[in-house]
């Protein structure tokens, strides 16, 4: 039996992981993968904070319609995003951040907030499942 803590640290380590293949593998879009000095790690901590948050909303939203569902997970991840966008805009600087969506470098968009509601109905599905 695992702890919270260990469930959660699995629960962003295999979203991080999953984020990676996503935008790498699935969607030809290469991203960045964590240095831990001369070896790279396929993980994108956004997507690991994002899958941590879904674990954590998951549990109050259960009993919730779908839409509601859907709203929650689509602003909490965006706030997730957006968060993670300042401190890699204040690591790498405006002009080598890892994302940005238009032309004014926006680290959060509507087409992106929706995204996040329908991965987020998905994750809770793969989510509650991790022991």
């Amino acid at each position: 039996m695992t702890s919270s803590l260990q469930r959660l640290a699995l629960i962003g380590l295999g979203t991080g992981v999953a984020g990676w293949l996503l935008e790498n593998v699935a969607l030809g879009r290469p991203r960045y993968s964590v240095a831990f000095g001369e070896h790279k790690v396929p993980f994108l901590p956004a997507y690991a904070a994002g899958g941590v948050a879904i674990a954590l909303l998951a549990p109050h939203l259960q009993k919730e319609n779908v839409l509601v569902r859907a709203a929650a997970y689509g602003v909490g991840l965006s706030g997730v995003e957006l968060v993670a966008g300042g401190i890699d805009r204040e690591i790498m600087g405006p002009n080598r951040m890892t994302w940005a969506y238009g032309p004014d470098k926006s680290v959060i968009d509507l087409q992106h907030t929706l995204l996040w509601a329908l991965l987020g109905l998905a994750a809770e599905q793969v989510i509650e499942r991790v022991p």
